[in-house]
C-alpha cells in the first residue's frame, strides 16, 4: 500500500508569519466583541522555548502557548482560543 498527502488538506492549507496570525485571530475575536489580552511568560534558561497566556477578557477563560522564538509563543496562545 503506497500512502499519499490528503489532497483536500494541502488545498486549503495556508500559512503566514506569526503578527499576521495574531493579527487575524485578534480581529476575528473583535468582530466578535471579544477583546483578548496577552502575557509572555519566562523563557526556560538553557532551552530555546518561550511561554505565555492568553486571556479573554472579563472570563476566566485562558490558554497558554510555548514556541521556539518568542514571536511562536503569541500566535500558539491565541490559536488555542480559536
Amino acid at each position: 500500500m503506497k500512502l499519499q498527502n490528503s489532497p483536500k488538506i494541502f488545498e486549503n492549507y495556508k500559512s503566514d508569519i506569526p503578527e499576521n496570525t495574531i493579527k487575524d485571530i485578534e480581529e476575528g475575536f473583535g468582530r466578535l466583541g471579544i477583546k483578548l489580552e496577552y502575557f509572555p511568560g519566562k523563557s526556560i534558561t538553557g532551552l530555546d522555548v518561550f511561554s505565555g497566556r492568553c486571556l479573554i477578557k472579563n472570563t476566566p477563560i485562558q490558554s497558554f502557548g510555548k514556541g521556539g522564538y518568542p514571536c511562536f509563543s503569541p500566535s500558539q496562545c491565541l490559536c488555542r482560543n480559536c
